[in-house]
């Protein structure tokens, strides 16, 4: 009975915290409308007072704008500012996908986006391994067709994400999809070379099939920021680029990025809208 007793209080203590915590997120998802224009406008206030103070330097800020004016100069009208955010997001998420560098730096990006350095380096990185992942599933697909053996697109899928998910503890990707390629066409003799069509597949080089699947992935993306295509065109827009099997992923992170975008766009739109607005 004493050893009981304190396992049932500390049960009790235990649900009385969980009760505790679901009341507060509850509450406070009430509250977030009303709290989410006060925090955008704290932000943007506290913004030009560093700019006033000296603290805040715009200088690679104003040069990435300014460049981002350039690209789209050939407009008729001027870009709204959330326009201009939207093509820079996307022009740093997907060179950094492409550089093999771990992790953007915060050295590296315009000043109003070193903030969010985190949420940018989590974008690169599910960018990366979703053009990896696609580069690896076209090769092998195509590796065991031309050896005469069917193999369904989810079992390949599963492959090789696998193998990805291996890798992060410290495995060989390219040796662990080989091994199971030698499964699935029983014969050890045909998958050689493939190993080599595998990392090649996964540099970022020209003309490589993760540089063309990152640019795949970062049309569609940028399709999902500018609402420029509905729910059935961007469905018919995955299967065409042969990305149908990673679109519940490829949606989820155009809706974070999109989301963000919002949220940038709020607190700095009267900085972009005078630096886009102004004259060259």
């Amino acid at each position: 009975m004493t050893e009981v007793l304190p396992r049932v209080l500390q049960g009790a203590l235990d649900l009385a915290k969980k009760a505790h915590c679901d009341d507060l997120t509850m509450r406070l998802r009430l509250w977030a409308p009303a709290f989410r224009p006060e925090g955008i406008q704290y932000e943007r206030d506290q913004a030009v007072l560093a700019l006033q103070d000296g603290k805040l330097c715009l200088d690679r800020a104003s040069k990435w704008l300014d460049a981002l004016k350039e690209d789209l100069s050939d407009r008729s009208t001027t870009p709204h500012a959330e326009e201009v955010l939207k093509q820079g997001l996307m022009d740093v998420i997907e060179e950094a996908a492409l550089n093999n560098k771990q992790w953007l730096k915060v050295s590296e990006l315009p000043e109003i986006l070193v903030m969010d350095l985190e949420r940018l380096n989590t974008f690169r990185s599910l960018l990366r391994r979703l053009a990896v992942s696609a580069s690896l599933v076209t090769l092998v697909k195509a590796w065991v067709k031309k050896h005469g053996v069917h193999a369904s697109t989810e079992h390949v899928v599963s492959l090789c994400t696998d193998a990805l998910a291996q890798a992060d503890s410290g495995s060989n990707t390219v040796a662990i999809i080989t091994a199971e390629v030698v499964q699935v066409l029983g014969d050890e003799k045909k998958v050689k070379g493939l190993a080599a069509a595998l990392r090649a597949g996964m540099k970022p080089k020209q003309g490589s099939l993760r540089r063309v699947f990152t640019q795949r992935i970062s049309d569609v993306l940028r399709l999902v920021l500018t609402n420029a295509a509905t729910a059935d065109e961007l469905t018919s827009k995955l299967q065409t680029l042969r990305l149908d099997s990673f679109s519940k992923e490829i949606l989820a992170l155009g809706s974070n990025i999109h989301a963000l975008a919002l949220h940038l766009d709020a607190v700095y739109r009267p900085l972009i809208t005078a630096v886009v607005g102004s004259k060259s």
